[in-house]
């Protein structure tokens, strides 16, 4: 994999694209043989533009970026008042719940 990396360095592909290895590309390395380099650049140019999910386990993250969606104009401070109050009606429900 450091072999492609360098590769990509040397023709400049990195310097251009902020090149890493995301799991898309690291699927395809591992079970790419036979692919070449410029099916690897193609595919992490399409994948660069794809918006990325944030996993479960971030869902401060998920909250902060949906919520300014929702409220353009908003501040963080907006934003992290709002994910505290629904922090604390989780928890109240779970609470109640039991």
């Amino acid at each position: 994999m450091l072999a492609l990396h360098a590769l990509a360095e040397t023709i400049g592909f990195a310097e251009q694209t902020r090149f890493h290895f995301d799991g898309h590309m690291r699927d395809f390395i591992h079970n790419g043989v036979g692919k070449t380099l410029q099916e690897a650049m193609d595919l992490w140019e399409e994948e660069r533009h794809k918006p990325k999910p944030i996993a479960l386990q971030f869902e401060y993250n998920r909250h902060i970026r949906e919520y300014f969606k929702t409220h353009p104009g908003a501040k963080l401070q907006d934003a992290i008042q709002d994910w505290k109050g629904k922090k604390t009606e989780r928890r109240n429900v779970s609470e109640v719940s039991k």
